[in-house]
């Protein structure tokens, strides 16, 4: 017939963290840094928020970035694609992920090559064949460029991976410059064309007029 109640305890239900996404994805050209990881200002919790960044070169093992502890991040430069994320911890609610970004890094181009010297007669057009280019994000555009003294470069007109010059009278240099967005510009060696003066003073004398069985001399 006895009855005696307890203590009472009260049970505080944290609302559930939101609004954890950090930024978009990028891709960067080999060694360079990437845009700073700016995170959303998370909901729920108790509103007092912790951070821990992580980051993971297979987006399975995740490692903590010592220093990286606040709401924003920004990366130092990278050689290889990594994967970033956020921890945010807030009264009960603890190291709830947000969103992965993704930093991809394409390799800087290379084996841009133009060929080797010519010669061509004057008022004639020279016939530059490029390689292939590496790298990059895998399109190029490529501007060809001249120059009569190798210091100031011009606009060849070309825009293609060969180039077909105007014709030519004086010695004359290009080059190729190919960009491949993200990483900048790539430019070539230089090969020179040189020009040979037209043949001039064929001269055979002027026209005659003779009787038939006259030997000219």
């Amino acid at each position: 017939a006895c009855q005696l109640n307890s203590n009472s305890h009260t049970v505080v239900v944290n609302p559930g963290l939101g609004l954890i996404t950090v930024g978009a994805n990028q891709t960067i050209c080999n060694g360079s840094t990437p845009t700073g990881l700016t995170g959303s200002l998370p909901s729920g919790g108790t509103g007092i928020y912790t951070y821990q960044w992580q980051s993971s070169t297979d987006n399975l093992t995740w490692n903590n970035i010592p220093p990286a502890i606040a709401q924003n991040f920004s990366p130092g430069s990278l050689t290889i694609n990594t994967y970033f994320r956020r921890l945010v911890s807030s009264g009960a609610c603890n190291n709830v992920a947000g969103n992965i970004v993704t930093i991809e890094v394409v390799l800087t181009p290379s084996n841009n090559i133009i060929g080797s010297q010519q010669t061509i007669c004057s008022g004639g057009t020279a016939s530059l064949t490029g390689t292939l280019p590496t790298g990059g994000a895998g399109a190029f555009v490529y501007t060809w460029e001249s120059s009569l003294n190798q210091v100031a470069w011009f606009n060849a007109g070309g825009t293609n991976q060969q180039l077909t010059s105007d014709p030519l009278t004086v010695l004359t240099y290009f080059r190729r410059v190919i960009v491949s967005s993200p990483c900048p510009a790539n430019t070539s060696n230089n090969v020179a064309v040189i020009i040979n003066p037209a043949i001039g003073n064929n001269i055979i004398g002027v026209s005659q007029t003779l009787c038939i069985g006259i030997v000219t001399g």
